[in-house]
């Protein structure tokens, strides 16, 4: 049984389409869309503006429901939960970094990160609260308001909040894209070192071959599917020109 269960992909996404709109203005995002993020994987999603990379990473998050397919996170079929329950599902299993940070203004760091595990009504664990804050150089920002931040540090703040009750999955939509370059390149190498410490599974969004490229595989969408896929090897010239041949 051990083993089996640890076959099990961390996302499974299943023939999943996803539209907005009606009748003539009907826009499709996604069109039978399928992918796998295996166990531990770290794997990055681009494409052109309006592919439908974010709605993929919503879909997954359980934050939009798709017209049809399924979503499976650690074989739990995430579609078929209620909201009440894809919101406890996501609380446990899942953490969700955005673009736009998502920070609560009137709370302070410490109660930013501690936040999910307190609307599950569980006890926030000190000692982890502590070592992710020190991990993440944000130990003497504990008592800042986001506003007291730079970007990079709500980024940091965000992606401490993802990783605090330990999920399986962590998913980020464009974690660097509010970014400065410098700010960018270190979220990237930060992202690469917490994978590896934190044993979880990563999925994200960009449009930058940099971060693209801490990734071990890179899907590259169109036209609301997955049309190809690649290992970067950590190069992000590797990643420019794969994304300028196949979108030429």
């Amino acid at each position: 049984m051990d083993n089996e269960k640890s076959d099990v992909p961390a996302v499974r996404v299943s023939a999943v389409s996803k539209g907005y709109g009606k009748g003539a203005a009907r826009a499709e995002v996604l069109r039978s869309l399928s992918l796998e993020l295996p166990k531990g994987a770290f794997a990055a999603v681009m494409g052109a503006s309006g592919c439908g990379k974010s709605t993929l990473l919503h879909v997954v998050a359980g934050l939009v429901a798709p017209d049809s397919g399924k979503v499976e996170i650690g074989g739990r079929d995430v579609t078929a939960m209620s909201d009440g329950e894809a919101t406890r599902f996501r609380r446990r299993h899942v953490g969700v970094v955005f673009q736009s940070f998502n920070l609560v203004e009137s709370l302070d760091v410490a109660e930013n990160v501690e936040l999910p595990v307190r609307l599950d009504h569980a006890r926030p664990d000190a000692e982890r609260l502590d070592a992710l804050l020190r991990r993440l150089g944000l130990a003497d920002k504990r008592r800042r308001r986001p506003r007291e931040l730079s970007g990079g540090e709500r980024q940091r703040v965000a992606i401490a909040r993802a990783l605090f009750a330990k999920p399986d999955v962590v998913l980020a939509d464009e974690p660097t894209g509010n970014l400065d370059v410098a700010a960018a390149h270190g979220i990237c190498a930060l992202l690469r070192e917490l994978h590896r410490e934190e044993h979880c599974s990563i999925l994200l969004v960009t449009h930058d071959p940099v971060v693209a490229a801490c990734a071990g595989t890179v899907h590259f969408l169109r036209e609301g599917a997955v049309a190809a896929s690649f290992a970067p090897g950590g190069d992000p010239g590797a990643v420019s020109a794969r994304y300028l041949e196949f979108y030429r």
